[in-house]
């Protein structure tokens, strides 16, 4: 349920059981698309992980009493304290919607670097949609940088040291396997 909407009535595709586009720490990402037409992404938390992350906390105290034994400098009430706030952060999709959108605003306008926006009106404690962006998977991006640092780079450096007359276009070779 989304604010009371069955979640067939918000999406308009997103199967019975949709196959995640990726694995999050605490969940699953789905692709799906709203009436509107927008293809969002969906991460859902695992039903009953908040709560089973919370009981494994409890077993923090033991183990950090038997680390301060080994390392007695440590203080194992202010490390307990860090790694329980983080980790239940962790579980608060909203607070994640918030660092997500501060992220967002910080590049937005930048000429390359796309950080597509969270819809607020359908994410929740343990759910977080925001517009679906394609991606370039990291080994593409090595390749490209290869690339680019190999035939733009020199180039770069011959139009600082001996500025244009009037404009050049640059083309990129073909991409390197």
């Amino acid at each position: 349920m989304v604010r009371g909407e069955v979640i067939v009535d918000v999406w308009e595709a997103l199967g019975e059981q949709p196959p995640g586009v990726a694995a999050a720490s605490i969940g699953q990402v789905y692709r799906a698309r709203l009436h509107d037409g927008r293809a969002v992404a969906v991460k859902v938390q695992y039903p009953g992980i908040s709560a089973a992350v919370r009981a494994d906390l409890q077993n923090l105290g033991l183990l950090l009493r038997v680390a301060k034994g080994i390392a007695p400098g440590i203080d194992p009430k202010a490390i307990a304290g860090e790694i329980r706030e983080r980790i239940v952060d962790e579980c608060d999709y909203e607070l994640e919607a918030q660092a997500h959108r501060a992220f967002e605003r910080d590049w937005r306008g930048h000429p390359f670097v796309y950080v597509p926006p969270v819809i607020t009106s359908l994410s929740r404690e343990r759910v977080l949609v925001t517009e679906w962006v394609d991606g370039m998977p990291f080994d593409e991006v090595e390749r490209n940088l290869k690339c680019f640092v190999k035939h733009v780079m020199p180039e770069l450096k011959k139009w600082k040291a001996a500025p244009l007359a009037e404009p050049t276009e640059l083309t990129l070779p073909a991409r390197e396997a």
